[in-house]
């Protein structure tokens, strides 16, 4: 069977940036063992595939090239924009049903950026930095103080880990199979390691979830709004609106725009978004 998937590369506006995600949209009723075939052929971190959906606007399914996930956000991100380049989207807000259960989005009017509400923060256990730190190949001496080694979820679990600088984050040295190890036995995707921002950017990361067959990750939507959540709850920022720094260690730049709602409430809403762009289609065969 010969498969069109569609191509998107999210949290960018450059096709030099951003994470790309494959998008299927063809009424052709596959099985999870074909979708799973698809993705693995794509080789993308993840696919989403698009179907009808008796709850929300759509129903999307992700798959990484190893395994089906509830949730993604660059790849959420690629298919909401591809239907609206497409006149699919009707209203500036809606939902998606997912795994995870339901994901409203909205449209900002005055830029076009697409945002997807996550799922209220989780605050996992506080990790052991030194098996964390050698699984990067530095010294726990390279942690920023003060903050915690800490699994944070806000739809997908992901173990958060401050270094001190720039310099450090660009120069870690992951050894994947401990970082899965890890990440398996907090059953987390992987480690999101930041470093603090500036004056542009609230941080600059880096996303390694070997444990879901992703080496390192150019973008991260879900990633990046538990850091919002984290960074909130440690004091770290004070702001409604972040944006994150993400790939530059691929040589794919990826902006992550990040929103909060009820800032100063135990309730918080956190809204993450940005823009993708089209990058062709391929054709598989299954």
């Amino acid at each position: 069977m010969k498969i069109r998937l569609l191509v998107y590369s999210a949290f960018t506006a450059s096709s030099e940036g951003g994470n790309p995600a494959g998008i299927f949209w063809q009424h052709v009723d596959l099985n999870s063992g074909q979708m799973q075939d698809i993705a693995r052929l794509a080789g993308y971190s993840e696919t989403v595939f698009i179907h009808p959906s008796h709850k929300a606007d759509y129903k999307f399914r992700y798959f990484t090239p190893d395994m089906e996930v509830s949730a993604c956000g660059h790849a959420t991100l690629a298919a909401l924009t591809w239907l609206k380049d497409n006149g699919a989207l009707k209203s500036l807000e809606g939902s998606v049903e997912t795994r995870g259960g339901l994901l409203p989005f909205m449209m900002d009017s005055h830029t076009g950026f697409l945002f997807m509400r996550q799922p209220v923060p989780e605050y996992g256990p506080i990790m052991d930095p030194e098996p964390i730190a050698d699984s990067l190949g530095i010294s726990t001496e390279s942690l920023a103080p003060g903050l915690p080694v800490q699994c944070v979820s806000t739809g997908l679990q992901d173990i958060m880990v401050p270094v001190k600088d720039h310099t450090t984050l660009m120069k870690l040295k992951p050894d994947m199979a401990k970082i899965q190890k890890i990440s398996h036995e907090v059953l987390a995707m992987g480690y999101h390691v930041f470093s603090p921002g500036d004056y542009q950017y609230a941080a600059y990361c880096r996303n390694f979830a070997p444990a879901a067959g992703i080496p390192e990750e150019s973008a991260t939507g879900t990633a990046n709004g538990a850091l919002a959540a984290y960074l909130i709850k440690y004091g770290s920022t004070n702001s409604s609106h972040m944006i994150f720094r993400q790939g530059d260690a691929l040589n794919r730049p990826s902006e992550i725009h990040v929103r909060i709602e009820n800032l100063n409430s135990p309730h918080i809403h956190i809204w993450v978004g940005g823009q993708a762009i089209s990058l062709g289609e391929k054709i598989l065969t299954i």
